[in-house]
């Protein structure tokens, strides 16, 4: 059951953000990276301490009566389907980082702003960007002082949105380190279920 729970849950948000840009997407990220930090660490911890319990100890004679045993029960073939389902599901999720993080900046900015002034109309960053521009467009020196004004006149929304797409592709970044060791982690185990 949490097998499936994970691989749904996972696999819906990477369909349901396709090839869209981080930017659209964020609360889905944030979805995904909680999942894969939280609730599947926690699995991935069940099915090590299970995969530890399974290998065989002792002497040489019960390491192979352990195994045929442990090799054909359902609670062996249980955990290697585990293995085998969050290895793919996490892959996934990488390979979703990885076109993400291969996207040119300049698409990834240019479709951030388009962001930004589609939902200009509505609560949001959109709208506090245009609050941001009138802002700046009608204040004058006399109103805030040199030092802030002059601040103000050196604001730009393109590097801003620069500066934004930077911090975004390094949390992309870190998720990706994460869902590699993950996944190494379970290939680890992988391995030594086979041996069972």
């Amino acid at each position: 059951m949490l097998n499936s729970l994970f691989e749904r849950l996972i696999l819906d948000r990477v369909r349901s953000m396709g090839s869209s840009d981080m930017s659209s997407c964020y609360s889905d990220v944030q979805v995904l990276v909680q999942i894969i930090t939280e609730p599947l660490a926690w699995h991935s911890l069940i099915i090590q301490a299970c995969t530890r319990s399974s290998l065989p100890s002792g002497k040489k004679k019960k390491k192979n009566q352990h195994s045929d045993q442990l090799s054909s029960s359902p609670i062996s073939q249980a955990i290697k389907d585990s293995i085998q389902l969050l290895c793919s599901t996490i892959q996934d999720v990488s390979n979703w980082l990885l076109n993400q993080l291969n996207n040119p900046e300049d698409g990834q900015v240019e479709g951030f702003l388009t962001t930004l002034k589609r939902d200009g109309n509505a609560a949001g960053p959109g709208q506090i960007l245009g609050v941001l521009e009138s802002f700046i467009a009608s204040s004058e020196e006399s109103e805030v002082g040199n030092r802030i004004f002059q601040a103000l006149k050196s604001w730009n929304t393109a590097d801003t949105a620069r500066k934004t797409v930077m911090a975004q592709q390094r949390v992309l970044r870190e998720f990706l380190q994460i869902c590699e060791s993950k996944r190494k982690l379970l290939e680890t185990l992988k391995q030594q279920m086979s041996h069972v």
